[in-house]
């Protein structure tokens, strides 16, 4: 089947798409909201109905992340009062020795003030990120040596 230059385009963007991030087939297909089989169908030239739909859905697609790119401006950091008060938090651990955790709903900014202040301090602090899986503080502690260096000897006790 011959298609035009704009649906061979969308098909190499798909391949690009599945590229970029590292997903099998069925995965971009599940991602874009089209069949996986009609995709294998469409991109070996073996689809018997009209096309059109399926290269609309593809456009459609990548028509929304196109626009999103072009008007989304990530912001590095944005003085608040919700990130001004973290930022003074995160300084007081410093300047006064101790430990913070910072809680909040997502989104507000919480990750953004620690970066920012890792970067005005950059000689004498540090940001570690953990997740659900870093569950005790013995593997938080080891994140931490890691980080800076430290060389954690094994024993029995461990």
């Amino acid at each position: 089947m011959m298609y035009t230059d704009k649906q061979k385009e969308l098909l190499e963007k798909v391949e690009a798409l599945r590229k970029e991030k590292q997903l099998g087939q069925n995965a971009v297909c599940r991602l874009i909201g089209v069949s996986e089989t009609v995709f294998s169908q469409v991109k070996n030239g073996k689809y018997n109905a009209d096309p059109q739909k399926f290269f609309d859905t593809l456009a459609g697609y990548f028509g929304v992340k196109e626009r999103a790119e072009l008007t989304h401006t990530e912001v590095k950091y944005a003085p608040t009062n919700i990130s001004n008060q973290v930022y003074n938090i995160i300084e007081n651990c410093q300047n006064k020795g101790g430990l913070a955790v910072i809680c909040g709903d997502a989104g507000i900014g919480k990750s953004k003030v620690a970066q920012k202040f890792v970067a005005d301090n950059a000689s004498n602090s540090f940001l570690i990120t953990i997740n659900p899986c870093l569950n005790n503080a013995k593997n938080l502690l080891q994140a931490i040596a890691n980080r800076i260096g430290v060389i954690v000897k094994k024993t029995n006790a461990s």
